[in-house]
């Protein structure tokens, strides 16, 4: 059976509410919906663009292919779309692990590689039928910032296998 790209998925977290606790193995429950507003982040409010804010999210990518034999994909990660607003920046790292927390994750190092082969792409390794691997987010939003409607960004993921 060929291996399908198509059936990289992503999910949440277990602990998806904003704060230290963020974070925590993948929840299988609530796979993410790509192409959907606030699917990641919520929308900044007035108070968080004038005062700045910055914000973290664990998602995991799965390979969901199934199959009788084993499949599996060596997957790389990157941004391909940054946030339309000068405002905001967008970092990415695969540091940790799956039980880590936000509390963990403010310490890393945050990259923002712009295409596959960027020195700073997320080598996320092989991953097999039903495997997955974490991905920390950050967003960072200026003090002072313009508002910007319906703001967004954009994972790129290549697999081989």
């Amino acid at each position: 059976m060929a291996v399908d790209s198509d059936n990289l998925n992503f999910y949440e977290c277990l602990t998806w509410t904003e704060g230290a606790t963020h974070g925590g193995d993948i929840n299988l429950a609530n796979k993410i919906i790509t192409d959907t507003f606030e699917n990641i982040f919520d929308s900044v409010t007035d108070s968080e663009r004038i005062a700045g804010d910055t914000e973290y999210r664990k998602i995991y990518i799965r390979n969901d292919n199934v199959g009788d034999d084993p499949e599996w994909m060596y997957v790389r990660c990157w941004i391909s779309q940054f946030t339309l607003s000068d405002d905001d920046e967008i970092y990415i790292t695969s540091e940790g692990d799956n039980s880590d927390t936000q509390a963990d994750a403010v310490a890393y190092a945050w990259v923002q590689p712009d295409n596959i082969t960027h020195v700073d792409v997320l080598n996320l390794g092989n991953l097999d039928t039903l495997e997955y691997h974490h991905i920390w987010i950050k967003r960072v939003v200026g003090a002072l910032s313009g508002a910007y409607p319906s703001n967004s960004f954009t994972l790129g993921l290549r697999s081989a296998s």
